[in-house]
């Protein structure tokens, strides 16, 4: 348990820096999910007036713009549209409910609108991929051994992205996708066939659909696992009964603000739709902008480990996986990497994991640290120049693979010639 409170101080003290830095502690979608939560908490109700107001004029540490970029104007019954998942925002209601605590026992006299409140969910979302990477270790160690565990579950903390949404970017939805599954991983494999255990799997389940919908696909694995139980047709109605009681809150909210609960409005063309070109896998895996195994080549290891251990439920899992992602026409997220498949590192790290156990000790040591070094280098060009990485159309492999040695030596220059402070505002 040591290292991971180590893991999550090292992810809060980034994040509290980063918070102080920008003014804010939620970005992009996390602000569509933290409208519900406000909401919720301070409104008791649908009401997305004041907040809405708040953040369509929010004035950061650099001036005054606008964190509202979808279309807010009234539904059918007068409630402010907002296209998002309900479910990240209800998860977050209690980090709001702590900190409101915090500030009465200690008198802050907080305003609703504080900085603190924002990072509640940053704080929740930390904590969820702390606690997943534990349920993950305690998952791989019913295959591998403690040491193989270990190494993988650190390896993709420090190697992947996840690093970046676990420390800078912690409030969005990917965060509590990825304990979900992580737990369920863990819970159904060798699961007991009583009925509160198949509820709990039903209920969490639910609740995942109303988090990320897409990553409902992830279950496959785990619903296979609690069909190998052998649960009772008694067992089985009332896990659909919980299991849809779970979603309710998504189909409620859609009809007071759409008019028609399956709206579904962030599936169906709020930032996209799905087209089918065979050219955009290719580009989902091997693009310099995003590239799932350009940037994070660590997600790549995993494919060949599964491969080799003949997961072939995983590898079908995953597929059904980069179809949804691939043929999603939206812009890419100002995020750091493919982020949309944070939720699936359990089947990655399982395909890692069998990659360990048949090398060296030596061997593994250097597959990490090679691996680590290309993240942090991935990240160190990711915010020394972030116009170029995620806004250039023309961007090239061979740019990219520039920079990622490039952009250190260039930063040494500017030090030396213009002194740190420069380079610090250049980056920011």
């Amino acid at each position: 348990m040591k290292k991971y409170f180590l893991l999550f101080v090292l992810a809060f003290s980034i994040y509290v820096f980063h918070t102080i830095y920008t003014g804010q502690g939620i970005y992009g979608d996390g602000n569509g999910y933290y409208t519900f939560a406000q909401s919720l908490y301070f409104e008791k109700s649908l009401n997305f007036r004041p907040i809405f107001d708040y953040l369509s004029n929010f004035n950061s540490n650099k001036g005054i713009f606008s964190r509202i970029f979808w279309d807010t104007r009234p539904g059918p019954i007068g409630i402010l549209k907002n296209p998002f998942p309900i479910g990240t925002g209800i998860v977050w209601i209690p980090s709001l409910f702590f900190i409101d605590t915090l500030g009465r026992l200690f008198q802050l006299n907080l305003n609703k609108f504080s900085l603190l409140y924002e990072m509640g969910p940053g704080l929740t979302g930390i904590i969820m991929v702390v606690s997943g990477c534990y349920f993950l270790e305690k998952y791989l160690c019913n295959f591998f051994d403690k040491k193989i565990a270990q190494t993988t579950v650190l390896l993709f903390f420090f190697a992947s992205n996840l690093f970046y949404y676990a420390s800078f970017e912690p409030g969005l939805s990917h965060q509590p996708a990825f304990f979900l599954i992580s737990f369920l991983l863990w819970k159904t494999h060798k699961m007991k066939r009583q009925t509160l255990n198949y509820l709990i799997v039903a209920a969490l389940s639910g609740l995942l659909f109303i988090i990320r919908t897409p990553d409902t696909i992830l279950l496959i694995p785990v619903w296979w696992q609690v069909l190998k139980t052998g649960p009772s047709g008694k067992n089985l109605v009332l896990m659909a009964l919980t299991g849809t009681i779970f979603t309710l809150p998504l189909w409620i909210s859609y009809y007071l603000m759409f008019g028609n609960p399956l709206a579904m409005p962030y599936l169906t063309g709020f930032s996209g739709t799905f087209i089918f070109k065979v050219v955009r896998i290719a580009e989902f895996f091997f693009s310099a902008r995003m590239g799932l195994f350009i940037w994070t080549p660590v997600y790549l290891i995993g494919i060949f480990g599964l491969f080799l251990k003949r997961s072939y439920l995983a590898i079908l899992t995953l597929a059904l996986l980069f179809l949804t992602c691939s043929f999603w026409s939206g812009s890419n997220s100002a995020g750091f990497g493919e982020r949309f498949v944070l939720s699936a590192i359990p089947y990655f790290a399982i395909g890692t994991a069998q990659i360990f156990s048949k090398i060296s000790l030596k061997a593994s040591y250097i597959l990490f640290l090679v691996l680590f070094f290309w993240n942090f280098l991935t990240l160190f060009q990711f915010y020394f120049d972030t116009a170029n990485l995620l806004k250039n159309p023309n961007l090239t492999l061979s740019q990219f693979f520039l920079g990622q040695f490039g952009a250190p030596l260039r930063a040494v220059l500017i030090i030396k010639e213009k002194g740190f402070a420069y380079f610090w505002n250049s980056i920011s």
